[in-house]
Formats: structure tokens, C-alpha cells, sequence
């Protein structure tokens, strides 16, 4: 067992633009995750946490000239352009 704790790391609100049924949504699973007592907004920062570093992934990787699969940027939905 340990005996020293990390501090938590200081906290702040991010905002993001979604589509209002999305935010609605949003409302529903957070008020049935709070009746069964889970913590949606733990979920919430884990899951955007791996969004940044899987981003971060991608555009490290990233090659210009080419699409987000890789493709030539002259293919589109495996067609020319």
C-alpha cells in the first residue's frame, strides 16, 4: 500500500459546441448515471484524454498531401476527384 499520495491535478471547465440533441442527450445519461450513483464526468475526462492523445497520434503521422486514411488527397471516397 502506499503512503504518499499524488495531489489531484487543478480542474477547468472546457466548452464545446454539439448539436442540441446531442446535448440533450448528454442531460439523460448524466442524470441516469447520477441516479445509480456512477461518475459520468470521470468517464467523460478519461474518454477525451485518449481523444487528445490518439489526435495527437495522427497528426504527428500526418502527411502532407495525403487524406486522413493516408490515401493521395486526389481519391475520395475511392473515387477521383
Amino acid at each position: 500500500m502506499a503512503l504518499l499520495k499524488r495531489k489531484a491535478e487543478k480542474t477547468t471547465t472546457i466548452a464545446i459546441r454539439v448539436p442540441e440533441s446531442v446535448k440533450q442527450q448528454l442531460d439523460a445519461v448524466k442524470q441516469l448515471a447520477d441516479s445509480k450513483g456512477l461518475d459520468l464526468s470521470g468517464s467523460l475526462t478519461d474518454a477525451v484524454i485518449k481523444w487528445i492523445r490518439q489526435a495527437q497520434e495522427e497528426i504527428a503521422a500526418y502527411k502532407p498531401g495525403t487524406g486522413a486514411n493516408g490515401a493521395p488527397e486526389s481519391f475520395t471516397n475511392g473515387g477521383l476527384k
